[in-house]
């Protein structure tokens, strides 16, 4: 396995002909740039905007869920420790394996528009 330095991340080679990489970062998490204030898609809406909703209109109620009944589900622990390992996070900590996940997403997003 051939290992490279590209664009502060960590680049493995695999020799293979299937051309597949794995990125890992190679320093701690660093500041990636945010799109210019005029690139930025804006979803403020005004009052008069905003849908409101007769108790009539709703045919039924949805049940809503508190975020540590969600987090307490069995499927959503599995999706927050398979989103840690593929962001290499050694804790199963919603907030900051989302946290690194959006900073890792936004890397990528980075550095394909670069391209």
């Amino acid at each position: 396995m051939e290992t490279t330095q590209n664009f502060d991340c960590t680049v493995l080679n695999n020799n293979n002909n299937n051309k597949s990489f794995s990125f890992l970062p190679s320093q701690p998490p660093f500041h990636v740039p945010s799109a210019p204030k005029e690139q930025q898609h804006s979803s403020q809406m005004s009052d008069s905007d905003s849908c409101s909703e007769d108790a009539g209109d709703a045919p039924h109620e949805e049940e809503e869920l508190s975020l540590d009944e969600f987090l307490n589900d069995g499927n959503a622990k599995k999706k927050i420790e398979l989103l840690a390992a593929m962001v290499g996070v050694n804790t199963t900590e919603p907030a900051i394996v989302l946290t690194e996940v959006v900073r890792a997403l936004k890397l990528f997003n980075h550095y394909y528009k670069q391209f």
